[in-house]
Protein backbone atom coordinates (compact mmCIF):
# COMPACT_ATOMS: atom_id res chain seq x y z
CA UNK A 1 0.00 0.00 0.00
CA UNK A 2 2.87 2.34 0.86
CA UNK A 3 4.59 1.55 -2.47
CA UNK A 4 1.36 2.25 -4.38
CA UNK A 5 0.89 5.57 -2.58
CA UNK A 6 4.46 6.59 -3.43
CA UNK A 7 3.92 5.64 -7.09
CA UNK A 8 0.74 7.73 -7.27
CA UNK A 9 2.50 10.70 -5.64
CA UNK A 10 5.45 10.57 -8.05
CA UNK A 11 3.18 10.17 -11.08
CA UNK A 12 1.07 13.14 -10.00
CA UNK A 13 4.20 15.23 -9.39
CA UNK A 14 5.62 14.49 -12.82
CA UNK A 15 2.28 15.15 -14.49
CA UNK A 16 1.91 18.43 -12.64
CA UNK A 17 5.38 19.59 -13.75
CA UNK A 18 4.75 18.58 -17.38
CA UNK A 19 1.41 20.35 -17.33
CA UNK A 20 3.10 23.53 -16.11
CA UNK A 21 5.46 23.70 -19.10
CA UNK A 22 4.54 26.26 -21.75
CA UNK A 23 5.92 27.61 -25.04
CA UNK A 24 5.66 31.34 -25.77
CA UNK A 25 6.94 33.18 -28.87
CA UNK A 26 7.82 36.87 -28.68
CA UNK A 27 8.50 38.96 -31.81
CA UNK A 28 11.42 41.38 -31.41
CA UNK A 29 13.31 44.04 -33.35
CA UNK A 30 16.48 43.24 -35.29
CA UNK A 31 19.72 42.94 -33.34
CA UNK A 32 23.47 42.46 -33.85
CA UNK A 33 24.49 41.65 -30.27
CA UNK A 34 23.40 39.13 -27.63
CA UNK A 35 23.50 39.57 -23.85
CA UNK A 36 22.40 36.41 -22.02
CA UNK A 37 22.03 36.12 -18.25
CA UNK A 38 19.53 33.33 -17.63
CA UNK A 39 20.03 29.71 -16.42
CA UNK A 40 18.88 28.15 -19.67
CA UNK A 41 19.74 26.31 -22.85
CA UNK A 42 19.89 28.81 -25.72
CA UNK A 43 19.53 27.83 -29.40
CA UNK A 44 20.42 30.49 -31.99
CA UNK A 45 19.27 30.19 -35.62
CA UNK A 46 20.14 32.73 -38.33
CA UNK A 47 18.60 33.45 -41.76
CA UNK A 48 15.06 33.02 -40.43
CA UNK A 49 11.83 34.68 -41.59
CA UNK A 50 11.39 36.70 -38.40
CA UNK A 51 13.31 38.02 -35.42
CA UNK A 52 11.85 36.27 -32.41
CA UNK A 53 12.48 34.63 -29.03
CA UNK A 54 10.61 31.49 -27.97
CA UNK A 55 10.57 30.51 -24.31
CA UNK A 56 9.90 26.92 -23.27
CA UNK A 57 9.62 26.77 -19.50
CA UNK A 58 7.40 26.50 -16.44
CA UNK A 59 4.53 28.98 -16.86
CA UNK A 60 4.97 30.10 -13.24
CA UNK A 61 8.30 31.76 -14.10
CA UNK A 62 7.46 33.42 -17.44
CA UNK A 63 7.16 36.85 -15.84
CA UNK A 64 10.65 36.42 -14.35
CA UNK A 65 12.30 36.61 -17.79
CA UNK A 66 13.05 40.05 -19.22
CA UNK A 67 13.51 40.32 -23.02
CA UNK A 68 14.46 43.67 -24.54
CA UNK A 69 16.29 45.06 -27.58
CA UNK A 70 18.28 48.27 -27.03
CA UNK A 71 20.73 49.78 -29.52
CA UNK A 72 20.93 46.62 -31.62
CA UNK A 73 21.53 44.45 -28.52
CA UNK A 74 19.16 41.67 -27.44
CA UNK A 75 19.04 41.23 -23.66
CA UNK A 76 17.59 38.07 -22.16
CA UNK A 77 17.91 37.95 -18.40
CA UNK A 78 16.19 36.96 -15.19
CA UNK A 79 14.40 39.93 -13.62
CA UNK A 80 13.53 37.83 -10.55
CA UNK A 81 14.92 34.72 -8.88
CA UNK A 82 14.07 31.56 -10.81
CA UNK A 83 14.15 28.76 -8.26
CA UNK A 84 13.26 25.74 -10.33
CA UNK A 85 14.92 22.50 -11.41
CA UNK A 86 12.77 22.32 -14.53
CA UNK A 87 14.62 22.93 -17.83
CA UNK A 88 14.41 26.27 -19.61
CA UNK A 89 14.95 26.41 -23.38
CA UNK A 90 15.23 29.70 -25.26
CA UNK A 91 15.12 29.65 -29.08
CA UNK A 92 16.41 32.81 -30.78
CA UNK A 93 15.60 33.45 -34.45
CA UNK A 94 17.40 36.13 -36.44
CA UNK A 95 16.82 37.26 -40.03
CA UNK A 96 20.55 37.78 -40.47
CA UNK A 97 23.69 35.63 -40.35
CA UNK A 98 25.93 38.09 -38.56
CA UNK A 99 26.48 38.80 -34.88
CA UNK A 100 29.01 41.32 -33.59
CA UNK A 101 29.01 40.51 -29.89
CA UNK A 102 27.88 37.79 -27.49
CA UNK A 103 27.97 38.28 -23.73
CA UNK A 104 27.18 35.22 -21.61
CA UNK A 105 26.81 35.37 -17.83
CA UNK A 106 25.72 32.96 -15.10
CA UNK A 107 24.94 29.31 -15.89
CA UNK A 108 24.36 29.17 -19.64
CA UNK A 109 24.36 26.64 -22.49
CA UNK A 110 24.50 28.28 -25.93
CA UNK A 111 24.35 26.53 -29.32
CA UNK A 112 24.80 28.64 -32.47
CA UNK A 113 23.66 26.90 -35.66
CA UNK A 114 25.49 29.16 -38.14
CA UNK A 115 27.37 32.46 -38.07
CA UNK A 116 28.97 34.59 -40.77
CA UNK A 117 30.53 37.84 -39.63
CA UNK A 118 33.57 40.04 -40.10
CA UNK A 119 34.16 40.48 -36.36
CA UNK A 120 32.81 38.67 -33.32
CA UNK A 121 33.50 39.47 -29.68
CA UNK A 122 32.59 36.69 -27.22
CA UNK A 123 32.63 37.38 -23.48
CA UNK A 124 31.91 34.48 -21.11
CA UNK A 125 31.75 35.18 -17.38
CA UNK A 126 30.19 32.28 -15.48
CA UNK A 127 29.57 28.57 -15.91
CA UNK A 128 29.04 28.19 -19.66
CA UNK A 129 29.11 25.69 -22.50
CA UNK A 130 29.16 27.39 -25.91
CA UNK A 131 29.15 25.56 -29.24
CA UNK A 132 29.28 27.02 -32.76
CA UNK A 133 28.20 24.32 -35.21
CA UNK A 134 29.52 26.01 -38.37
CA UNK A 135 30.35 29.41 -39.78
CA UNK A 136 32.92 31.93 -41.05
CA UNK A 137 34.55 34.62 -38.89
CA UNK A 138 37.25 37.01 -40.07
CA UNK A 139 38.30 38.27 -36.63
CA UNK A 140 37.40 36.66 -33.30
CA UNK A 141 37.98 38.02 -29.80
CA UNK A 142 37.30 35.84 -26.74
CA UNK A 143 37.44 36.85 -23.08
CA UNK A 144 36.58 33.90 -20.82
CA UNK A 145 36.43 33.62 -17.03
CA UNK A 146 35.27 31.15 -14.36
CA UNK A 147 34.24 27.71 -15.79
CA UNK A 148 33.72 27.36 -19.55
CA UNK A 149 33.85 25.11 -22.59
CA UNK A 150 33.87 27.00 -25.90
CA UNK A 151 33.92 25.13 -29.22
CA UNK A 152 34.71 26.80 -32.58
CA UNK A 153 36.27 23.73 -34.23
CA UNK A 154 33.73 23.65 -37.08
CA UNK A 155 33.95 27.39 -37.75
CA UNK A 156 36.48 28.88 -40.18
CA UNK A 157 38.33 31.67 -38.35
CA UNK A 158 41.02 33.82 -39.92
CA UNK A 159 42.40 35.66 -36.87
CA UNK A 160 41.73 35.09 -33.17
CA UNK A 161 42.70 36.93 -29.99
CA UNK A 162 42.02 34.96 -26.79
CA UNK A 163 42.23 36.08 -23.17
CA UNK A 164 41.25 33.30 -20.78
CA UNK A 165 41.61 32.66 -17.05
CA UNK A 166 40.24 30.45 -14.26
CA UNK A 167 39.22 26.93 -15.41
CA UNK A 168 38.08 26.15 -18.92
CA UNK A 169 38.84 24.99 -22.45
CA UNK A 170 38.57 26.80 -25.77
CA UNK A 171 38.74 24.86 -29.05
CA UNK A 172 38.97 26.53 -32.43
CA UNK A 173 39.98 26.32 -36.08
CA UNK A 174 42.14 29.28 -37.11
CA UNK A 175 44.10 29.82 -40.32
CA UNK A 176 46.19 33.02 -40.14
CA UNK A 177 46.94 34.39 -36.65
CA UNK A 178 46.29 33.11 -33.12
CA UNK A 179 47.17 35.44 -30.22
CA UNK A 180 46.69 33.78 -26.82
CA UNK A 181 47.01 35.05 -23.25
CA UNK A 182 46.21 32.40 -20.61
CA UNK A 183 46.30 32.29 -16.82
CA UNK A 184 45.24 29.96 -13.97
CA UNK A 185 44.11 26.61 -15.49
CA UNK A 186 42.93 27.85 -18.88
CA UNK A 187 43.46 25.62 -21.92
CA UNK A 188 43.33 26.31 -25.68
CA UNK A 189 43.53 23.73 -28.47
CA UNK A 190 43.39 24.54 -32.17
CA UNK A 191 43.37 23.26 -35.74
CA UNK A 192 45.06 25.10 -38.59
CA UNK A 193 48.43 26.56 -39.53
CA UNK A 194 48.10 30.00 -37.96
CA UNK A 195 51.05 31.99 -36.68
CA UNK A 196 50.91 31.76 -32.87
CA UNK A 197 51.72 34.50 -30.37
CA UNK A 198 51.48 33.23 -26.80
CA UNK A 199 51.64 34.53 -23.24
CA UNK A 200 51.14 31.55 -20.94
CA UNK A 201 51.29 31.16 -17.18
CA UNK A 202 52.77 27.97 -15.72
CA UNK A 203 49.67 25.75 -15.39
CA UNK A 204 47.98 26.78 -18.62
CA UNK A 205 48.05 24.78 -21.85
CA UNK A 206 48.16 25.62 -25.56
CA UNK A 207 47.93 22.61 -27.85
CA UNK A 208 47.79 22.06 -31.60
CA UNK A 209 45.23 19.34 -32.41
Amino acid sequence: MRTLSLFIFLTFSLFSKDYAMISKEIKINSFKKLNLDLPAKFLFYSNQKNNSVTLKMDRAFLDAVDITVKRDQLYIKASKNINTTLPITVIIHSKYYGLEEIVVQGVTDLNVDFIQTNHLSLISDGVSEINFKRGVINQLFINAKEDYIINFLNTDIKRALIEAEDTGEIMLNVSTLLNVKLSDLAKVSYHGHAKVIQNLEELTELQKR
